[in-house]
């Protein structure tokens, strides 16, 4: 699909879309993002974020409350901005927005948009692979967020060392998620770890748990049924910070925020070690079209081919689906 200007250009690169007067000053190449006012793209972050608004609000205050560095807010607030829509040369049609990001592990939109980079680059290192998935847990108790997860972290990096996980774990990824009880009020992190390798004993992988965690033996593993949903799984469910609950507890979240700041949320290991999960090369040969604000504008004069854009845009965008997830839901297999 093409876009016919409000104003012919006769400069336009061979190729290309055609763009209005407005545009001509615009290169040929995706020009750098330049993070500036972020009342200055209201509609760009609008846009990206119109399904997490709540989420927004709550993650800014708490960023107040604990007096975030200035630089954090200020890419948190401009997440969206410098948007551009983008097509795809080889298949008319197809159209993206590419925007300024921020990468807060607090913003949904870029968290859902990490997941979905996981996954793709997950589901082929799990083909045609046994695929077990092993979930690692704490014992309850009253202590900070802060320590539980240097304890996780420290156990499961001393599990990694034993025979036990050696000589029968090849390599994978360890999803850390963070739960924090509604009838206690106690902390529940603990490690979705997806990996490939040799059967284990249930019994002896608790049994080497609790011998280095000193009070920790529940253990669960599995083999994996259908790779595509488990990867699916740990990546919508476990790639995020914090589940929904947490956002309606103030003191709750804001001790989040502290203790995860710093951390992996996801982390490869063994044969797995060093593999960029989070590499996205989608929009690398697409080229861009025109500002986001442009495009708005041309919808608002009633132009037909400018709204079939949109709508291309709003279907196939990822930011799209509604992040409100059920939390309790069960792994796929």
């Amino acid at each position: 699909m093409s876009i016919t200007p409000l104003t012919s250009v006769s400069d336009t690169p061979p190729g290309v879309p055609s763009l209005d007067a407005l545009e001509t000053n615009v290169p040929s190449l995706m020009p750098p993002v330049v993070r500036e006012n972020p009342r200055a793209h209201e509609d760009s972050c609008t846009f990206r974020h119109r399904m997490h608004q709540w989420h927004r609000k709550r993650v800014i205050a708490a960023f107040e409350r604990i007096m975030a560095h200035e630089s954090r807010v200020l890419a948190y607030l401009g997440c969206g901005s410098g948007a551009w829509v983008m097509y795809d040369p080889s298949e008319p049609g197809k159209f993206a927005l590419r925007s300024d990001t921020c990468h807060d592990r607090w913003c949904p939109a870029c968290g859902k948009q990490r997941a979905m980079v996981i996954r793709a680059n997950l589901e082929p290192l799990l083909a045609g692979k046994t695929v077990r998935f092993i979930t690692l847990t704490l014992k309850h108790d009253d202590d900070t967020l802060r320590h539980k997860l240097d304890r996780l972290h420290q156990h499961f990096s001393a599990l990694r060392k034993l025979a036990i996980w050696t000589d029968h774990v090849d390599g994978g990824v360890a999803f850390l998620e963070v739960k924090k009880s509604d009838a206690t009020g106690r902390w529940h992190p603990h490690y979705h770890i997806v990996s490939v390798g040799k059967f284990v004993k249930q019994e002896q992988l608790r049994d080497a748990w609790l011998a280095v965690t000193g009070d920790s033996h529940v253990v669960d593993i599995r083999v994996v049924k259908d790779t595509a949903q488990v990867a699916g799984y740990v990546t919508k469910y476990c790639t995020k910070p914090a589940p929904n609950e947490l956002f309606r507890d103030d003191a709750g979240l804001d001790e989040a925020i502290i203790a995860l700041k710093g951390r992996r949320l996801v982390t490869t290991f063994g044969c797995w070690r060093g593999t960029r999960l989070c590499k996205n090369d989608t929009l690398r040969d697409w080229v861009p079209l025109m500002p986001w604000p442009d495009l708005l504008k041309r919808c608002r004069m009633g132009d037909t081919e400018a709204i079939a854009i949109y709508k291309a845009i709003t279907r196939d965008s990822w930011v799209a689906d509604d992040t409100d997830v059920d939390d309790s839901r069960a792994p796929p297999f």
